[in-house]
């Protein structure tokens, strides 16, 4: 997941790792977002590699695909984190390496050090990645261990004490 460098590099990037997956016999379900001009070829690349996938491109029902996941492979932009930590979803989460002020991998360390997600720069995607999948693969309690973190920052009702602070600062204006 990710916005259109996001999309466009995983992309190039993702289909060898998840051709290791399936080489190594794990069942997996991918649902990539992806470039419009990457459809047909990552198309191809997944049906030959006989993977249960679904591609999509930009979206207003993410949601959507938030319930349909176990793990996200994802940028480390402030919302997309904040979202999937809200939602209790153990992400992996990969800088993108020029954001300004490097402030995806701030990001991504700091949520990596509270132990809601893994760190992997792209430059080790292909060297580090498939070794995590792996271990998670094999020992589904590294993503249990994820989500008891995330329920100590997520907040299910941040959305309504927004709404009431709004209310509470339009009350005050009238």
């Amino acid at each position: 997941m990710g916005g259109s460098q996001a999309a466009k590099s995983f992309g190039e990037l993702l289909p060898k790792i998840f051709t290791q997956c399936i080489e190594k016999n794990f069942k997996l379900r991918i649902f990539q977002q992806c470039n419009e001009s990457q459809n047909n070829k990552l198309r191809e690349e997944y049906e030959n590699i006989k993977i249960n996938y679904e591609l999509f491109n930009f979206t207003n029902k993410i949601l959507e695909y938030f319930s349909k996941v176990d793990l996200v492979i994802t940028r480390s932009g402030s919302s997309v984190t904040a979202e999937l930590i809200n939602c209790k979803i153990p992400f992996i989460s990969i800088p993108y390496p020029y954001s300004a002020d490097s402030h995806q991998d701030k990001n991504a360390a700091y949520f990596e050090k509270k132990g809601y997600s893994f760190l992997i720069k792209e430059k080790e995607i292909n060297t580090k990645l498939f070794p995590l999948i792996k271990s998670i693969y094999s020992d589904k309690q590294i993503l249990n261990r994820l989500i008891e973190k995330q329920k100590n920052h997520s907040d299910k009702n941040v959305f309504f004490k927004i709404n009431n602070k709004v209310k509470n600062l339009l009350n005050e204006q009238n």
